[in-house]
Formats: structure tokens, C-alpha cells, sequence
């Protein structure tokens, strides 16, 4: 469960369901239940700061790419038609 999830749960448990967390936060119910099953992932800052949340961005190193096996045409069968 990300982040996301873990916030949309906690506004749920400290209002005591889903639709009066959409109250309290003014947020449309329906949205927040998608962002709860995981349907919605990227909201906007209004809705992060609703969720008590802010957006945080990471990069990490891109793994090395693989050698191509080097193909020799000789060997390579051909499909008949």
C-alpha cells in the first residue's frame, strides 16, 4: 500500500467513513475511494494537501543495458509463405 493509500485510510478511520472524509476535506467521495483502491495515483497538490501529503520525486540510476546478441544472417531460417 503507497503513501497515498496509507493517507486516504487514515482520514477515513479519524472521520469515520469514507463519505465523511470527502466532507471534511471537501473532496468528491467517489475520488477518494479510487485513490483508496489504488485506480488514481497521481493527484493534484490541492488534493495531496487535503490528504495532510506533499509530492516528493526521486531518481535513481538506470540499470545497464544489455549487449544485443549479434545475429548472422547465414544461420537465420526464413518462414516459407
Amino acid at each position: 500500500m503507497d503513501s497515498i493509500q496509507k493517507a486516504v485510510e487514515a482520514l477515513i478511520a479519524k472521520h469515520g467513513g469514507l463519505r465523511a472524509a470527502a466532507r471534511a476535506t471537501r473532496l468528491d467521495h467517489g475520488y477518494l475511494c479510487r485513490l483508496r483502491k489504488g485506480h488514481k495515483d497521481n493527484p493534484s497538490r490541492s488534493v495531496l494537501a487535503a490528504l495532510g501529503l506533499q509530492r516528493e520525486v526521486t531518481y535513481r540510476q538506470k540499470p545497464p543495458r544489455q549487449k544485443k546478441l549479434n545475429r548472422d544472417p547465414a544461420t537465420e531460417v526464413t518462414p516459407m509463405a
